[in-house]
């Protein structure tokens, strides 16, 4: 149950059976609100200072209420009654139904292990509205994680003997972390966009890391994120998420996201504005959907010209030639780990469908780490490029994999291939930051 605390002036309370302390400011009812969860060991206000009272005292367009959600994990479970990650997982997820009733949007930010846990009732979330056969995030505008070890942890192995259930969640690799990447990889656009691609929910996640943070490594912290999207501070792993700076870009965060999800509103608008007024007026076939300024009209006006112009319906799709070989003159990158079998049965699956795809007529481009002269001559002879690049020495396969990779100039795949725990995520890292035009990515798990 929330703690419902109306405040002029944002000022911490003790928590109830709830753990969740909700700040509402009494004059006027706001609409937004940002939920704060610590991570491991951490503290509902302790662990952010004063953060979410900036935020709540900021004479803004856009105020924000704010919520505070508190869960005993690390050291304190030895001084309070404390619960599985799971329990937690379920226990926030009903605050933010309860929220969802009360808010137009609602930001989540969650710091260390805090972002798995928002990162994790999020997907519980969106699972929710998709068996109930409802359309996108519904309040949930965005989230953001702090310092949070997406990818994992090195700290984790380390943790097992205090920590056993908290060090499940941290490892790296594990379970956890995966299945929460295969399913916004496969299911969620994290852009922040309007409208995502057929069979994709919109959900923007913003990321937040610490140049001096011994905890969680860069790459951990912003796996998967948009470059553009990402925030970098010379912060350790606690104080980043105390710095006042934080709660400035906290607050250009929610605005950008705010003009993104209201242009789209006015958009949609001015499109039902348009055909309620005369329906007779939309031509037959199919219906565009505009992406213009506010005003929305022009281009639609300039579209209905060229559509009822004289010759201009639209040719018959049984006319069209049909393409002999779909894969022809087609241009893929597969993530590898190298042409010979290193890594087992995952190098020799890879060579074998560079070697099919390239015998089907696909121009094929494998990345893989320290590739031998003979081995690129090998693939060459198979019509597969290699593209090396070196692991240094302290990294991981995964980082090693995810940097830009050495493509001929101004080529831009078409699709883009990875392979479970250890190429998936860094081919959704390229994909995203790396190459223009956000090509397919094709994620295959057995």
């Amino acid at each position: 149950m929330l703690n419902r605390l109306e405040q002029v002036t944002f000022t911490a309370e003790p928590f109830g059976a709830g753990r969740f302390n909700l700040h509402v400011f009494p004059a006027v009812p706001r609409r937004i609100v940002a939920v704060f969860v610590h991570g491991l060991s951490g503290d509902g206000y302790g662990t952010w200072r004063s953060v979410p009272k900036l935020l709540f005292s900021r004479d803004t367009q856009n105020p924000v209420d704010i919520g505070i959600y508190d869960y005993p994990s690390g050291f304190r479970r030895f001084t309070a009654s404390a619960a599985a990650f799971e329990f937690w997982r379920k226990h926030l997820r009903e605050h933010v139904n309860d929220l969802a009733s009360r808010y137009e949007h609602i930001f989540l930010i969650g710091h260390s292990m805090g972002g798995k846990l928002i990162e994790a009732v999020a997907m519980d979330h969106l699972r929710s509205r998709a068996l109930q056969h409802r359309r996108g995030a519904g309040p949930l505008a965005a989230l953001v994680v702090v310092a949070s070890p997406r990818a994992g942890s090195g700290w984790a192995g380390p943790l097992k003997i205090l920590f056993p259930d908290e060090s499940r969640i941290l490892r790296r690799l594990g379970a956890a972390s995966y299945e929460i990447d295969t399913f916004y990889s496969t299911y969620v656009d994290r852009y922040n966009i309007a409208q995502g691609a057929a069979g994709r929910t919109v959900l923007p996640v913003f990321s937040v890391s610490g140049g001096i943070d011994a905890f969680v490594s860069p790459f951990s912290a912003n796996v998967g994120i948009p470059e553009s999207q990402r925030k970098h501070f010379h912060a350790g792993h606690s104080p980043i998420a105390k710095a006042p700076e934080l709660a400035s870009w906290l607050d250009s965060v929610m605005r950008t996201r705010l003009e993104v999800i209201e242009q789209a509103g006015r958009e949609s608008g001015h499109a039902g504005d348009r055909t309620s007024a005369d329906p007779s007026q939309s031509p037959g076939g199919p219906v565009s959907r505009f992406v213009t300024d506010s005003s929305g009209l022009a281009r639609e006006e300039a579209y209905r010209a060229v559509r009822q112009a004289p010759g201009a319906a639209v040719p018959n799709p049984r006319n069209r030639p049909m393409m002999s070989n779909p894969l022809e003159s087609r241009r893929i990158l597969v993530i590898a780990t190298g042409w010979r079998s290193r890594f087992k049965g995952l190098d020799k699956f890879n060579r074998n469908l560079c070697e099919a795809l390239a015998a089907s007529g696909a121009t094929v481009y494998c990345v893989v780490i320290d590739s031998s002269e003979s081995d690129r001559a090998a693939a060459a002879a198979r019509g597969v490029t290699l593209i090396q690049t070196v692991r240094p020495p302290g990294t991981s396969v995964q980082q090693a994999l995810s940097g830009r990779p050495s493509l001929p100039a101004d080529l831009v795949p078409d699709l883009i291939i990875g392979h479970g725990r250890i190429t998936g995520g860094p081919a959704a890292v390229i994909a995203q930051d790396h190459l223009r035009g956000m090509p397919r990515r094709l994620h295959i798990v057995n």
